[in-house]
């Protein structure tokens, strides 16, 4: 049976006359060593247009680079652009810590660089057959959060390497509230 590619990200945007370097946010795929598979399971990783853009106001963004997603229109944002460039990276190292599950059932990686928490929100699931790895991670956003978000204290704490062996179980993570 033929492994499916991933889907390309296929970002293309000219913000100033500059064609801009999407080459980080291009699907890939890494292994995770868990308990339930010690030969290690592969990651199919795909990044949304949220990893760079922001809501749009056209009060705002007049001027600003636009990103049509599905019907709705987003900003460029060059703050979330800038910090976008990590997130391969933070990516390969969700093995080795712990994500936060939100009541929406998402998981956010924290990080804290130069004293700015930076979040990144992202799903899992079984990755379909034939589709060439064990699971499919979906990168939705990554942004530093304002001062009214969410307190990772009222998120449920899991290693990741559980997710990944509860999913590949089929089984179902729920969120406890706190």
């Amino acid at each position: 049976m033929t492994a499916q590619p991933i889907r390309k990200a296929a970002f293309e945007l000219i913000v100033d006359g500059q064609d801009l370097d999407f080459g980080h946010l291009e699907p890939f795929e890494f292994q995770c060593v868990t308990a339930e598979r010690p030969q290690g399971a592969t990651i199919g990783v795909g990044f949304s247009n949220h990893c760079f853009t922001e809501s749009y106001d056209p009060e705002k963004h007049a001027g600003r680079a636009i990103h049509i997603d599905g019907n709705r229109q987003r900003a460029f944002c060059p703050v979330r652009y800038g910090l976008s460039v990590q997130l391969p990276e933070l990516v390969r190292a969700l093995p080795e810590g712990h994500v936060f599950m939100t009541p929406e059932t998402n998981y956010v990686r924290v990080e804290l660089g130069g004293g700015a928490e930076y979040r990144m929100f992202f799903n899992m699931r079984r990755a379909s057959k034939g589709a060439g790895h064990d699971i499919r991670m979906y990168v939705e956003s990554a942004y530093r959060p304002d001062e009214g978000a969410l307190p990772t204290s009222r998120m449920q704490k899991v290693r990741f390497k559980v997710a990944v062996d509860k999913l590949i179980r089929n089984e179902k993570l729920r969120f406890k509230a706190r």
